[in-house]
């Protein structure tokens, strides 16, 4: 379960669908991060995790999501810029509409759209418009984008960083959030996550298992 915007819910099956096509197109940048160099990572919360560690935030974001028995997690500036970054990357797909590829990709989001009742593309031949559909979608999970707001908390000195906190109603907790280190147990956890929400049975081996 998750505290969305729209309420604590889970997704629905479209959106589970989509979501789960963008942590794929993720999983598979991240393993290319990681046999890439090692300079320090920069960017927001999210994103300046070492890969492993981006990983099992990846894989409690998906478990939330589409288990209603879950507790729902508590909001921080890590996960929620990691649904935002796991969703963007759906652009891939839509870079060439006219691929199959990008062609799944928007049949996925149109689904999602409809499940959700907000309004397909006006010009599915534009790509901007297909980007207004992303953010719509990732509206009926988010509530906003506080995250991307860090450097206005953090770089304040105590006094103006309590009023900002304060004003904007955040949770100081929000963008001190650490992500523990992860177990194998974690991976496995993950792994096991996206098998079932591929339908795919369990005894079905991980080709890097064996690694």
């Amino acid at each position: 379960m998750w505290r969305t915007s729209k309420g604590d819910r889970t997704l629905g099956p479209a959106e589970a669908q989509l979501f789960l096509h963008a942590a794929q197109l993720f999983a598979h940048a991240l393993f290319l991060e990681m046999e890439a160099s090692s300079a320090a990572p920069s960017g927001n919360q999210f994103q300046r995790l070492p890969p492993t560690h981006g990983a099992i935030v990846c894989a409690d974001i998906l478990i939330a999501l589409t288990d209603p028995n879950v507790p729902t997690p508590t909001l921080t500036a890590v996960n929620e810029a990691a649904i935002s970054d796991i969703f963007r990357h759906l652009e891939l797909d839509l870079e060439d509409p006219d691929e199959e590829t990008g062609r799944r990709v928007q049949a996925l989001i149109v689904a999602a759209l409809q499940e959700r009742g907000l309004a397909e593309p006006e010009n599915p031949d534009d790509p901007e418009d297909w980007d207004t559909c992303m953010e719509e979608l990732l509206d009926q999970i988010l509530w906003d984008r506080d995250f991307a707001d860090e450097s206005d908390y953090v770089d304040l000195p105590p006094d103006k960083a309590n009023a900002a906190y304060s004003l904007m109603r955040v949770d100081r907790e929000y963008f001190q959030h650490i992500v523990p280190e992860p177990t194998n147990a974690d991976i496995e956890r993950l792994m096991a996550k996206i098998r079932s929400l591929r339908g795919e049975d369990k005894s079905q081996s991980n080709p890097n298992d064996a690694t």
